[in-house]
């Protein structure tokens, strides 16, 4: 769980939070191997599940024409899972095998609703990073 703590502080996402509520989050990740082709957000579907990538690389297209490659270790993808609302707002598809972690949003919000200080943090920062026109990237990366 080491890993995952350390993939979650570099995120802009959890910056903010201390070691303890971290690991809260941590236990709820689940690694999945991804195959090249794989479809992991589709827009318009409801939000299910965020993913932390570990490797390969990703687009997240949108039906207005918008495109975001990520490809660095704590980029991520359904956003919408967190912070957005109850719909994915683009399709995330891998352009090549690749590795994340995947948190699901019951479970993410489960966590919340138990600890409103953690949950307050989370989305004064996310709502920070959507204004910032950047909320998918791992700035440290």
């Amino acid at each position: 769980m080491l890993r995952e703590i350390e993939i979650l502080k570099s995120m802009a996402l959890f910056s903010t939070l201390d070691p303890d509520e971290l690991e809260k989050i941590a236990g709820l990740l689940h690694p999945l191997k991804i195959n090249k082709g794989q479809v992991l957000t589709e827009e318009g579907d409801v939000a299910r599940d965020f993913f932390i990538i570990l490797s390969g690389k990703y687009k997240i297209s949108s039906k207005t024409g918008h495109e975001i490659i990520l490809r660095h270790t704590g980029d991520f993808i359904g956003w919408a899972t967190i912070i957005a609302g109850p719909k994915y707002l683009g399709t995330g598809v891998a352009l090549a095998q690749g590795e994340v972690l995947k948190l699901s949003g019951q479970d993410f919000m489960r966590l919340l609703q138990s600890d409103a200080d953690l949950g307050n943090k989370i989305m004064k920062k996310g709502s920070d990073l959507a204004s910032s026109g950047k909320p998918f990237v791992n700035e440290s990366a």
